[in-house]
């Protein structure tokens, strides 16, 4: 079982939401106006079918088939997996449940992005409150 964290103002989980490995990561996010929330919260699961982006670009590109731009995204790497649909919808295509990417925030932070209605739903199933 892995245990993961997200600080938000509910427990609902929809795809392309993000979970920090480290409980403090997930901390940083209590006070943190525009994301995370007021309360901290834990899931315990067994992740399957999990892609290992934290290489960047050049992983989501050899994970996708096809060459990402990163200029197309900003440059932010984070935002380009948790924050686009299509993006979610190809790794999902290639038969990833999760992804693991490193976010800027807190920096450095490894990250868990569920990339299919099946594992948001495992997610939220399993999400407690913790203090």
């Amino acid at each position: 079982m892995t245990a993961l964290y997200r600080a938000a103002g509910n427990d609902d989980v929809r795809v392309g939401y993000s979970f920090a490995a480290r409980r403090v990561d997930a901390e940083a996010y209590l006070d943190n106006p525009g994301f995370g929330g007021e309360t901290l919260y834990r899931c315990r699961l067994d992740l399957a079918d999990v892609i290992d982006l934290t290489a960047g670009w050049d992983a989501l590109s050899e994970a996708i088939g096809e060459e990402v731009e990163p200029s197309r995204w900003q440059h932010h790497f984070a935002s380009t997996v948790t924050s686009s649909d299509k993006m979610c919808e190809k790794l999902a295509a290639a038969g990833y449940q999760w992804a693991r990417i490193i976010d800027d925030y807190p920096e450095g932070c490894v990250t868990y992005v569920p990339l299919t209605a099946e594992a948001a739903d495992a997610a939220e199933s399993a999400i407690e409150e913790i203090e």
